[in-house]
């Protein structure tokens, strides 16, 4: 395999040096270096010209924010290493940090099919991706793919990605507003996917793998990203032809996986799975998915915990259990039919589009049409239902044109131990969290470890202070799994303990759990009603709800099927506040540990 490294003019012998004491320390000083998960994807853009989204602790802040550019589905930002965000791009023009055209921005992707959408960003899902700079806190780079027209021999005309191009940003420049200092630096002149441009970190700790697939071809096109610039690795062929469309490509937050969602035609989706290697860019063990649903748009994202896949497919949302044996698509969730002009049942519709990890472990998703509503898996480290899949979760302040953020996982660390292991960088101490659910009317209960900087099963053998270690606080011996399915002997509240190890150190989480305790759900079930009171009223309602309840959480939708309320509930009594809600009929919704156990109706009076 030949790799070229592409020419950067800027690379100053300062950073040179810098780079070779870094060397020198790491190989003769043995010095640790702790990897760090750094905000850069705590800021989202979204719309027209207006909704921002940030990320703050456990909670998220969203707002009207005036820019410069627009967005459709192309749309790629990036914050520094303390979340404050530097700039963005939808796929024609970067824009700075205050919200106007950066320097040198004002155009970028050269082309008759960009001139048209200088006004309106590019269409294309995954059309451009924003990298921070190895060891650099100023340097970064935008990646973007250029469409033309294309006619063929029969006269017919259609439009093809063509060309992948680079753009670099020195943030340092202008007092810290930036400046692109190169732009349209050509990477690939061949015919490509439509987006899917994705990254993941390499296992070094510090490096990016960059990849995008060719035009329904046998190969994808692999890039590094390091400090000495970007190294062209060439194609990573594969077994078998990717079928070229619209669509998603991600990488799972462990590296080991890389999987190409694709709508290639209007009733064939198109979904592969692949063994990634960190080390060396090689995807191998293809599976394929062919589903024949009629589809106009969808997307793929993975689980934190690596565990479960989720592909949404206009109408319907899957989850594939990627450590199963067979590899099966297990329909979660399907479009209740909501649009947003019930005077025009014939356009704005919420349907499935783009997915998103997010950085509180949830995942986002975009809707085919314009919207003003996001559906988002509340835990989709857990399996089924139990993923918590709520349609229009998220109200924006506007409206939003199919746009969703394009970012790799920034929380995914090195492959410690590994042959490519050698950069001194370590991952930190990790964090133990395990999520579970219970079976139905039984004391069994499937655990979900969700730790953070913890490897996979096959990592797990380079080096034996690698595991995870349950503790079900029963006098049993425990479990070494990761996602164990333990039967308590009794019902009853226990203290489930996990520690998690890596490298570096260790971690306990433990947490009171109650089983065996689904009378109340049988109860509520068999009565197939939520008793509230009073009932009609006016200003508020009143849930009273028995003991034994885990993580329960009350729901209100309207008539027209728009959730109003998403209130935790406890034991005991629970006032409801509706005094602003408009007068009618509400559905009401108990849910309890990702189980529904049970609905009402509430109706408010005038």
């Amino acid at each position: 395999m030949t790799c070229e490294l592409f020419p950067r003019y800027y690379f100053k012998n300062m950073r040179l040096l810098l780079f070779t004491l870094f060397a020198f320390t790491s190989i003769f000083g043995n010095a640790q270096i702790i990897f760090e998960r750094l905000p850069h994807d705590r800021v989202w853009l979204f719309g027209g010209r207006m909704i921002r989204m940030d990320f703050v602790e456990d909670s998220i802040a969203i707002f009207l924010q005036e820019r410069e550019i627009r967005f459709d589905a192309t749309n790629a930002n990036i914050c520094d290493a303390s979340g404050n965000l530097q700039l963005y791009t939808n796929g024609v023009q970067i824009a700075n940090v205050n919200h106007a055209l950066m320097e040198n921005g004002e155009r970028i992707n050269p082309g008759e099919y960009s001139d048209d959408r200088l006004m309106l960003g590019y269409y294309i899902p995954q059309g451009a991706l924003i990298l921070p700079e190895p060891d650099s806190d100023s340097m970064y780079h935008v990646f973007y793919v250029e469409d033309e027209v294309v006619m063929s021999a029969e006269g017919a005309y259609s439009v093809e990605t063509m060309r992948l191009h680079q753009a670099l940003v020195d943030m340092s420049a202008n007092e810290g507003v930036g400046r692109v200092v190169e732009k349209d630096f050509p990477l690939i002149v061949d015919t490509l996917d439509f987006g899917k441009l994705t990254a993941v970190r390499h296992a070094n700790g510090r490096d990016w793998w960059i990849m995008i697939p060719y035009r329904d071809a046998d190969r994808l096109h692999r890039f590094l990203l390091s400090p000495q610039g970007i190294i062209d690795m060439g194609a990573a062929v594969i077994s078998e032809r990717m079928r070229g469309g619209l669509g998603q490509s991600v990488f799972s937050p462990k590296g080991n996986y890389y999987t190409n969602h694709s709508l290639h035609r209007f009733n064939e989706d198109y979904l592969a799975i692949y063994d990634f290697d960190r080390c060396s860019g090689i995807l191998s063990n293809p599976r394929i998915l062919p589903d024949t649903l009629f589809s106009l748009t969808g997307g793929v994202a993975i689980s934190e915990n690596g565990r479960f896949l989720y592909q949404s497919s206009y109408r319907k949302l899957f989850q594939v259990d990627l450590l199963a044996d067979s590899l099966e698509q297990l329909l979660i969730a399907e479009y209740d039919g909501y649009h947003e002009d019930p005077e025009r049942p014939n356009a704005l519709w919420t349907t499935f589009a783009g997915l998103q990890l997010t950085p509180d472990s949830r995942i986002f998703m975009t809707t085919t049409t314009s919207a003003r509503y996001l559906h988002v898996i509340q835990s989709p480290n857990r399996r089924g239902e139990a993923s918590s899949f709520v349609q229009r979760d998220i109200e924006l302040p506007a409206w939003n044109q199919r746009t969703i953020p394009n970012f790799p996982y920034y929380g995914l660390g090195p492959l410690d131990g590994s042959p490519c292991d050698t950069l001194g960088i370590d991952n930190p101490v990790p964090e133990a969290v395990f999520e579970y659910t219970i079976q139905d009317s039984s004391v069994q209960v499937e655990f979900f470890d969700a730790s953070h900087f913890m490897p996979t099963y096959a990592e797990r053998l380079l080096d034996t202070r690698i595991g995870w270690q349950w503790n079900f606080g029963d006098g049993s011996a425990g479990d070494t799994t990761r996602f164990p399915v333990h039967t308590f002997p009794a019902v009853g509240s226990y203290e489930v303990c996990l520690t998690v190890s890596n490298v570096t150190g260790a971690d306990t989480y433990c947490e009171e759990i109650f089983v065996g305790t689904t009378a109340v759900t049988e109860v509520v079930k068999e009565q197939g009603i939520l008793e509230v009171f009073p009932n009609p009223a006016q200003d508020y309602f009143t849930v009273s709800l028995p003991d034994n309840l885990n993580e329960a959480y009350l729901e209100l939708y309207n008539s027209v099927a728009q959730r109003v309320r998403h209130e935790r509930v406890f034991a005991g009594g629970n006032t409801i506040q509706i005094e602003e809600l408009p007068s009618g009929v509400y559905t009401c919704h108990l849910w309890d540990n990702g189980i529904r156990l049970g609905s009402g109706k509430v109706i408010k009076a005038y």
